[in-house]
């Protein structure tokens, strides 16, 4: 252990002892040994047992700088600094978070694809039921070391499980899906399929879907939709919708000369031959979009108006009804209805 020895006063300071281990146990307790303190100087003392330097070797602060000593020396033979430390637990730290933010956004993508809810009325800590996304990390925390980490050792503020992180993570996927479909679409021929429609808040959203048929094995052709989200409407005016659509498909990156057909009801602001929607999209901006009146709600206003005209269809339809609630008005008719 290197150390100073002052020729004149007989004093010998280690001074590794003294730097290494300041910190640790010169600050937590104040130090008697002399080899770090003031320096030794009772040489008759020297050699004797658990005096002199073999205590000094056995003390608290020796071992201590001995340990601290040999990492010193193991980070100056692989040149680690200071801040290729720091660095480096930053990196382990960002590595530990992704793993968890993988984890959180794998359940959020199981709750999206099942359709199911992902928060609870009641989140708080006395709740029997937090909610299918946080019951679903809980139960899985119990097998799971980086799913059990984010309840143990998250600090209170970046536990990742927050509502409106939850949000940024869906909005996060959904953009990535919506890329990867454009990706395909990309150079292809295809439809667009929209429908205006309310939901539960009272709020107007116009659905897009874009449909392709796509050359399978065998020379068998499929057709494969594709729902790529939903736009929040405030006008409804057959240019707004216009503008709306246009804006949402290039946004993605589609070419819209590549549209060869558009879908939609029969509603005139969609359908109308000269302003509406459909019209304003081709003259504008997809000229090869031939229109096509959704085959589906054609089908639906002929049983209507079928009904009008014909009587005895209109009965048989009413017949049918009354003959369904009879045998679901109640459990004994619907258990024979069961088993007959």
């Amino acid at each position: 252990m290197a150390g100073i020895f002052n020729q004149n006063q007989q004093l010998l300071l280690l001074f590794l002892s003294a730097f290494l281990c300041i910190n640790d146990v010169i600050a937590k307790k104040p130090q008697t040994d002399a080899f770090v303190n003031h320096g030794f100087q009772n040489w008759k003392r020297a050699l004797d047992k658990s005096k002199g330097l073999d205590r000094h070797a056995q003390s608290q602060g020796h071992i201590l700088t001995a340990s601290n000593f040999t990492v010193f020396q193991e980070r100056g033979r692989i040149k680690q600094n200071v801040v290729q430390l720091l660095d480096k637990n930053r990196i382990e730290k960002i590595r530990r978070n992704q793993e968890r933010l993988t984890k959180i956004a794998s359940v959020l993508l199981l709750c999206a694809r099942q359709s199911i809810g992902i928060r609870g009325h009641d989140e708080s800590e006395n709740s029997l039921n937090k909610g299918n996304f946080i019951e679903m990390l809980k139960w899985a925390s119990s097998t799971d070391p980086i799913v059990k980490s984010i309840f143990e050792e998250s600090t209170r503020s970046s536990t990742y499980l927050s509502p409106a992180i939850q949000n940024e993570l869906i909005k996060i996927m959904a953009e990535q899906i919506k890329r990867q479909i454009a990706e395909k679409i990309k150079g292809q021929a295809f439809a667009l399929m929209a429908d205006e429609n309310r939901d539960n808040g009272g709020h107007e959203q116009l659905s897009i879907v874009i449909r392709r048929v796509v050359n399978a094995d065998n020379h068998k052709y499929i057709i494969q939709k594709y729902f790529i989200g939903l736009i929040r409407l405030h006008e409804f005016d057959a240019q707004t919708l216009s503008n709306e659509i246009v804006n949402y498909l290039t946004n993605y990156g589609a070419k819209l000369d590549s549209y060869i057909a558009q879908c939609y009801d029969g509603a005139s602001v969609m359908s109308g031959k000269c302003s509406g929607v459909q019209a304003i999209l081709r003259q504008n901006h997809m000229p090869n979009g031939i229109h096509i009146h959704c085959h589906v709600h054609r089908l639906n206003l002929v049983i209507v108006d079928v009904n009008k005209v014909i009587q005895y269809i209109s009965e048989f339809y009413q017949i049918v009804s009354k003959i369904h609630s009879y045998f679901v008005s109640s459990s004994v008719t619907n258990e024979y209805y069961q088993t007959a």
